[in-house]
């Protein structure tokens, strides 16, 4: 039988092979060299990667900017991940050295350093390549939830309405803030166009927004020591205090979390989504991204919100005590709770796809209690209430399916994927 690749143009065949799935499309490849070359093309793995993972946040964020990185890997790493974390192949490593529960960590992805704030009122970087720590700022006196690490600064808040910026190479203090509100509950902060901008939660439901200019990342305050304005909200988002708040990437929105959540846009500041849902336990942390806010509660429960709409899109149940911190990347969702467990979901569908039981070393128990989580698609980092900080990464990768791909989708060399820093 004459091969029918032979007489149709390229194009017209890839487009054939697009409508292939995984397992039919690797048999295709190891067909003939002419099918093998027309399998490689990105054309079909693009397709394959949307039908099998439609919706997944993740793909964008692994999807190949340029001919050169191909859609076929972007498959590979998708399918990895997940059967990963489905499959429960996890690493777990501890890094000990705060004498108080950890409840801050920012991990800084540019150079793979975590930066983590106890209540020990110490401030550590650490190497998660080597699993080491780097240096050590002192002497802070910060509250719960008023720690942001942004670029090379640390932003702290100070109950008594100061808030102090450090600069963290150099280990000085760049600016003390004064504030008129000695009832901080919560603060992020983030780089803007003009300079920093710092977002406050009270202990009476109130968000505000100070802006402090930076010249050549230097804060500059006026002689009171106060920013140079302040953005307020026209209402009182809240009926009782903030106790978590989470900034968009590019500083355009923040979620402000109290016995109920709320989303305001920066500029002009004003509210623009209310989320209810929660029992009146007040939530204990949100994230968010453009599409969609997750929250966690003492009402022992995970929710999934859609952003445009506010409606409720999944509670996610199985953790058996408050839930204390939650976490987004791509397709999944992670969350700790003081069960001392640390659970990995899919935001897809809400699916429990793993469940981790921390171990705590500086107690020698069976059982951590999660304060707080940094998380990316391949590693966890969770800082527990005892100081220590643990580290869940993949193992080394496996294939995904050689039954299914006939070991062509994931490659014919080297299975070993790189190493997650952890």
């Amino acid at each position: 039988m004459a091969d029918f690749t032979q007489t149709l143009p390229d194009e017209l065949c890839v487009h054939i092979l697009s409508h292939l799935d995984v397992a039919s499309l690797a048999a295709a490849a190891q067909t003939c060299t002419n099918w093998n070359r027309l399998a490689a093309d990105n054309s079909p793995w693009r397709a394959a990667t949307h039908r099998e993972f439609p919706g997944d946040p993740l793909v964008p964020a692994l999807a190949p900017l340029t001919a050169a990185v191909g859609w076929r890997h972007t498959y590979r790493e998708v399918a990895r991940i997940r059967a990963n974390w489905s499959a429960g192949r996890c690493a777990l490593r501890f890094l000990t050295g705060h004498t108080g529960g950890v409840w801050g960590l920012d991990r800084l992805t540019d150079s793979g350093l975590l930066v983590s704030v106890g209540f020990d009122n110490v401030v550590r970087r650490w190497d998660l390549r080597a699993m080491a720590e780097v240096d050590v700022l002192r002497r802070l006196s910060a509250g719960p939830n008023n720690f942001r690490a942004v670029g090379g600064d640390l932003v702290v808040g100070i109950h008594d309405g100061a808030i102090n910026i450090w600069d963290l190479p150099s280990r000085s203090l760049l600016a003390c803030l004064r504030t008129p509100y000695t009832n901080l509950t919560a603060m992020r902060a983030w780089r803007a166009s003009s300079g920093l901008r710092i977002a406050l939660g009270t202990s009476s439901g109130d968000v505000r927004i100070l802006h402090v200019p930076l010249v050549h990342g230097t804060p500059v305050l006026d002689e009171a020591g106060t920013a140079n304005y302040e953005l307020e909200l026209d209402e009182t988002p809240h009926e009782d205090a903030v106790r978590s708040l989470a900034v968009a990437d590019d500083g355009s929105a923040i979620v402000s979390a109290g016995k109920d959540i709320a989303m305001f846009s920066v500029s002009p500041p004003r509210l623009v989504q209310a989320f209810p849902g929660h029992t009146p336990l007040s939530v204990s942390a949100v994230t968010f991204d453009a599409t969609t806010v997750v929250s966690g509660s003492g009402d022992r429960t995970v929710r999934v919100w859609d952003v445009a709409s506010g409606l409720e899109l999944a509670v996610l149940e199985g953790h058996t005590r408050t839930v204390s911190a939650v976490a987004m990347a791509g397709s999944l969702i992670a969350s700790g709770s003081s069960d001392g467990t640390v659970r990995v979901w899919s935001r897809l569908d809400g699916t429990l796809l793993h469940t981790l039981t921390l171990p705590d070393p500086a107690t020698n128990s069976g059982l951590g209690n999660p304060l707080s989580l940094a998380f990316d698609p391949t590693s966890i980092v969770v800082g527990l209430r005892t100081g220590s900080i643990a580290g869940i990464g993949r193992r080394p990768a496996r294939r995904v399916g050689r039954d299914r791909c006939a070991g062509y989708c994931l490659g014919n060399g080297s299975d070993q994927g790189p190493d997650m820093a952890l």
